[in-house]
């Protein structure tokens, strides 16, 4: 039998993988009492984050908060 990195299996296997680490970043980040970005109810080239990027350091603190995010080791 080949192997078939495709298969039903693996797809299943990989998509609750990745909806329980989410899961766990989700709770974590909104949890831990720290500010967390809102997602605007507006795409962003329609200025759905208009409010945060008009603020002083609004850009910085969202560049921030996302690089924080995605470099986190704790969940991989």
């Amino acid at each position: 039998m080949l192997f078939n990195p495709f298969s039903r299996k693996s797809i299943v296997d990989r998509g609750r993988l990745a909806r329980r680490t989410h899961e766990i970043w989700l709770t974590n980040a909104l949890s831990n009492g720290k500010p967390h970005p809102r997602i605007p109810k507006r795409e962003a080239r329609l200025g759905g984050f208009d409010e945060i990027m008009r603020t002083p350091g609004g850009r910085i603190w969202a560049r921030q908060w996302w690089a924080d995010a995605f470099s986190s080791k704790k969940y991989d």
